[in-house]
């Protein structure tokens, strides 16, 4: 088994507990006038020429209405498709354990067709003591369960033995995230990294877009399509060359054999690429595509004609913004390991709809 070690020379993500971050989200929506309303399911949205009405189940089922309604539920989800912005076609299953380790201290990512294929496996401490391990893939709780009693004989965790957690994510964007009186925000909307599965960054910089959008539209009194068809220019503007480079990418490295892997890495260690992508100004766990880009220039990696079957055009993505600001900025299904249709169930099922439908901690 090959290893490389890729350092920065400061911290560039940091692991979040989810849970905590979403109950200090609904505190500060609160805490700014939002009402927030929980014990209730939604089972239905209907938009004509007056509102939204959004049927629930619970809250008596009164229905509730509003002057234009954001999807920002997560994935999988009925909604956008009910409301006429299509599905999400590509998506792939994620799997994760909490779990005891001896002593980790940085940060472990594991790749090979025969650990998670077409993606990769991760061990990221989050406590002393303790850290996260999780892979994607179309078949996760096996392959997780494998991965885990790997670790076990390596000495890195204290037992294979741990709760899986299991959770559905988008690999591609909607066909249209915007329609009359509504827009679709965050994983709802397909709107994440293509690398890492990650949706919280991209979440947040289009949960801007479209609250300036809906913002404009407020203020004309037009609330139609065409109207807040600007949200979807916005931030496919702002991450849509980000997410192609970054669908490009997986699926290349999704076509790898071990070997192949094997042979990258030789040659990343033998021209010193990690140590130099670890020193680069401009590099970021959000944006993506700057070492993408600089990999691809390298004269060790143009040596391995097969790494580019595929033409790609190396656009430059927008410069990424320092921060987020409230209302401003700074400047048949597929799965996602193929391009056949295949159903989700070759492998053990997620509970999707358990309390465990979602990751403990995320990276950022």
């Amino acid at each position: 088994m090959k290893s490389l070690r890729a350092a920065a020379p400061q911290p560039i993500a940091y692991v979040v507990d989810r849970r905590a971050l979403d109950q200090a989200l609904a505190r500060h929506a609160q805490e700014k006038g939002a009402e927030l309303r929980v014990g209730m399911g939604v089972k239905g949205l209907e938009v004509d020429g007056h509102g939204a009405t959004v049927r629930v189940e619970g809250n008596g089922h009164h229905p509730l209405c509003a002057q234009a309604v954001v999807l920002a539920t997560g994935f999988p989800s009925p909604l956008p498709a009910l409301a006429g912005l299509g599905e999400v076609s590509r998506w792939g299953i994620g799997a994760q354990a909490e779990v005891p380790v001896n002593g980790l201290e940085e940060t472990e990512v594991y790749l090979g067709q025969g650990i998670a294929p077409g993606f990769f496996a991760w061990l990221v401490p989050t406590a002393p003591g303790h850290a996260l391990a999780g892979l994607i893939s179309s078949r996760p709780g096996p392959y997780l369960q494998s991965f885990l009693k790997d670790l076990h004989r390596q000495g890195k965790v204290k037992s294979a033995q741990a709760p899986l957690c299991f959770r559905r994510i988008a690999f591609s964007p909607l066909p249209r995230t915007y329609g009359d009186r509504v827009v679709a925000v965050g994983e709802a909307a397909g709107q994440v990294k293509a690398t890492t599965g990650g949706g919280i960054f991209y979440g947040l910089l289009c949960a801007e877009e479209a609250a300036m959008a809906l913002h404009r539209a407020l203020s004309r009194g037009d609330l139609s399509a065409r109207s807040l068809s600007s949200y979807e220019r916005a931030w496919q503007s702002r991450l849509g060359p980000e997410m192609r480079m970054g669908g490009w990418a997986r699926g290349l490295y999704a076509r790898l054999s071990d070997r192949r892997i094997d042979e990258v890495f030789s040659l990343v260690q033998s021209s010193g690429l990690a140590d130099a992508v670890g020193t680069m100004q401009d590099l970021s766990f959000d944006w993506h595509s700057p070492v993408i880009r600089h990999a691809l220039k390298q004269q060790a990696l143009r040596g391995l004609k097969w790494l580019l079957p595929v033409p790609l055009r190396l656009s430059r993505s927008p410069s990424p913004p320092r921060s987020l600001s409230p209302l401003g900025r700074e400047r048949g299904k597929k799965d996602y390991l193929g391009d056949t249709p295949r159903p989700p169930s070759e492998g053990v099922k997620p509970p999707l709809n358990s309390p465990k439908d979602e990751f403990r901690d995320e990276l950022l």
